[in-house]
């Protein structure tokens, strides 16, 4: 193998490592209307919760996160129990 095919090899084996240890960019559309609604407020007790939203036209939701704060909006804190 000549110098460059093994400069060129090196650069696309390289290139193929790299691509697997660097995270894939993913971007999210704000939902709008969100809405959650419990069974029950009852503290220690079991119970549902609905959650109904809007995505923005021609938008593929392929998964969604669901976190509670104690707070609406800014630096999330986690509620107790």
């Amino acid at each position: 193998m000549n110098p460059t095919n093994r400069s060129l090899s090196a650069i696309i084996i390289t290139g193929l490592l790299l691509s697997t240890f660097i995270p894939g960019l993913a971007q999210a559309a704000q939902l709008t209307n969100r809405k959650v609604t419990l069974g029950t407020s009852q503290p220690s007790v079991s119970t549902t919760h609905n959650y109904t939203f809007t995505a923005p036209s021609a938008t593929t939701v392929k998964s969604v996160d669901f976190t509670y704060c104690t707070t609406p909006s800014g630096t999330c804190t986690l509620p107790s129990g």
